[in-house]
């Protein structure tokens, strides 16, 4: 039996807290039928500055200053497996899990890192809401070096996807990549505002067997 995959006009976009949003040029009208498994790429996703990251917890120490950059205070703290913050990509609705019947998924994608913290790297799938979604299992274990503007932290990372008969696919919305730095520094530091991390080289693989329909009609967007 053949899965269908029907990705509609916006293939992946990111939440409006994002710097880049992913945006074909051009118009995509074309079928494709394999009897191995697929590896479609997708591409950079976008940038995703500090603001944006970070997590309720993390807010409590960091405060933005006059020029809208951001000092880490600890507060004399010595903080460890600290929940930094939260990439979540949005708008993936396009993959209906149960009507599709895929049973498991894989994304390739390369992380960056131009914050001086170093992240254990995890995820999970999430509704439209933003909550996570039971019965569907999500692997990725990562550690993502610390990194400035001009040497990034860079590390390539797998994102495997696979649910159970009984998770309701009808609900699943996008992914949310979590970032938790096992250790944090002692002292005060300034962190400027366009610092952050992004997702590059995006590419996602799906089961043997796909029947894969891509339609894309042109918007003449710069999102």
């Amino acid at each position: 039996m053949k899965y269908v995959l029907l990705i509609l006009s916006t293939v992946l976009f990111l939440s409006c807290s994002v710097d880049k949003r992913y945006n074909l040029k051009k118009d995509i009208n074309y079928e494709m039928n394999v009897g191995k498994q697929i590896q479609v790429p997708i591409g950079d996703i976008g940038h995703l500055r500090i603001k944006a990251l970070l997590s309720k917890e993390a807010k409590n120490y960091f405060t933005k200053d006059e020029n809208d950059d951001w000092i880490f205070d600890p507060k004399g703290e010595k903080l460890t497996n600290f929940i930094f913050g939260y990439y979540k990509i949005n708008g993936i609705s396009f993959i209906n899990l149960n009507d599709f019947g895929i049973p498991e998924m894989k994304f390739f994608l390369t992380l960056k890192n131009t914050l001086p913290f170093q992240y254990s790297v995890s995820a999970y799938v999430i509704d439209t809401n933003g909550n996570q979604i039971p019965n569907v299992e999500t692997f990725l274990s990562a550690t993502l070096p610390a990194g400035t503007a001009e040497e990034p932290g860079l590390t390539d990372a797998t994102l495997h996807i696979t649910r159970s008969q009984t998770a309701d696919g009808t609900g699943f919305d996008g992914i949310c990549i979590k970032f938790v730095a096992p250790t944090m520094p002692s002292s005060s530091m300034l962190i400027e505002h366009h610092l952050g991390i992004s997702i590059n080289k995006v590419s996602l693989q799906l089961p043997e067997g796909i029947n894969l329909r891509v339609k894309k009609k042109n918007n003449n967007s710069d999102n």
